[in-house]
């Protein structure tokens, strides 16, 4: 053995027990002080850059893969850990050029497919990123983000049999996931009655970023026109008091602000608490809430009634109205508005309320009305109108204004 070798591999075995015990930093310090008496060790940059990563150093991490890859030109990981910088960073091209260098060294690198499946995904190339996670898959069928991932681009595909199977491997490796259990529901047409918080939260977290460009932009989301052309015709009292329930980033209250000339104080509730931060930067809200809807109209009290109440696009993410509505009603003074939107079942559907298989419900015509009529809501508008665009279909809804 080399002079100094026993001493080398205690000192790098060191600095990686810190870093599995979660003192990257106190990892990186070791590190920095002795690598450069260790370049003759495989891996000793590429552990320097997975330590700059754990940080947040990112620019340097690169580096200390690049200098990896002059000592091991074919070092997979350290070609894939710069594709996932890049991805983070937003470079997808070189991500992609990364990521594919990564599979050219080690055709069997299971996670390279899997991160090149993420950018697919990233930039809407489904099909693309549907061959990545499978070849992840054939490699390791037990990465469950990849299956956790491919589910929702096969159900987007309309490859109920692949979409059904991907939710099963979820369950095999996370038996309690809620969402695999949702979607699994979904597909087999055996409806609860609401979708789980931990679906909501995570779908909406996802969108965040990007929200509001998908909605007008990909989907062309009707409902904020809808509001504004109806805000014009309803005698609002000054000011206006009012609670926006899945406030998302602030759409509704973007279009409430841009449609009236008098003042407004209103209270944003979403469970998903990126989606309120986005919300939070309008600065149009005086008070916001990370928690379920049911759960604060149960504790609204003190801030409750309102003058107007909006859900839009809320309902679609619950299948039985009965207690939402009896609590809605608790919360609006006697003559406000109850303004909505939910997605609308066939004419000649006889049920409720229907889980839809991309994971949202629509609701019956009949439904709706009767709920108007047990818990005294007056329908001024339940129209059936155009909400938005799904994969290149016109996807139809209802466009609610009550009063108390």
């Amino acid at each position: 053995m080399p002079e100094g070798q026993g001493s080398t591999e205690e000192q790098i075995n060191k600095i990686r027990s810190l870093r599995r015990n979660g003192h990257s930093d106190r990892a990186l310090s070791l590190w920095e002080e002795h690598h450069h008496r260790w370049g003759h060790c495989p891996g000793v940059y590429l552990l320097g850059g997975v330590l700059y990563s754990d940080v947040g150093r990112y620019q340097e991490a690169l580096l200390a893969y690049k200098d990896e890859l002059l000592r091991q030109p074919h070092c997979a990981d350290a070609h894939m850990n710069m594709g996932v910088i890049y991805y983070y960073a937003k470079k997808y091209h070189e991500a992609i050029a990364s990521l594919k260098v990564a599979i050219l060294s080690k055709p069997d690198h299971a996670l390279s497919y899997y991160n090149l499946g993420n950018v697919m995904r990233t930039l809407g190339r489904d099909l693309e990123a549907i061959v990545y996670y499978k070849q992840c898959l054939r490699l390791n069928p037990d990465q469950r983000d990849a299956w956790i991932n491919l589910a929702p681009l096969l159900r987007g595909q309309h490859q109920w049999q692949e979409a059904r199977a991907a939710y099963q491997e979820i369950l095999r490796l996370d038996p309690e996931n809620e969402t695999a259990h949702y979607m699994l529901q979904a597909l087999d047409e055996h409806p609860p009655k609401r979708a789980p918080q931990s679906y909501v939260k995570g779908l909406f977290n996802d969108y965040a970023r990007n929200f509001e460009r998908h909605l007008l932009e990909n989907l062309d989301y009707k409902a904020p026109h809808l509001l504004e052309q109806t805000l014009k015709t309803l005698p609002l009292p000054n000011p206006t008091r009012g609670l926006d329930l899945g406030c998302g980033t602030g759409l509704a209250v973007k279009a409430f602000a841009q449609s009236v000339t008098h003042s407004f104080d209103f209270v944003g509730v979403d469970l998903a608490d990126q989606m309120v931060q986005k919300a939070k930067e309008t600065h149009l809200y005086s008070k916001l809430y990370v928690k379920d809807i049911l759960s604060y109209l149960k504790s609204a009290s003190l801030e409750a009634p309102f003058d107007l109440i909006l859900a839009l696009d809320t309902f679609p993410y619950l299948g039985d109205l009965e207690e939402l509505f009896h609590l809605l009603r608790a919360s609006l003074k006697s003559g406000g508005y109850l303004i909505f939107t939910t997605e609308c079942l066939s004419s000649h559907s006889q049920e409720a309320y229907k889980l839809q298989t991309c994971g949202r419900f629509s609701h019956g015509k009949s439904y709706l009305e009767q709920l108007a009529l047990d818990h005294s809501f007056k329908i001024g508008e339940l129209s059936q109108v155009e909400v938005r665009q799904n994969a290149g279909e016109t996807i139809h809804g209802f466009w609610g204004v009550w009063t108390r």
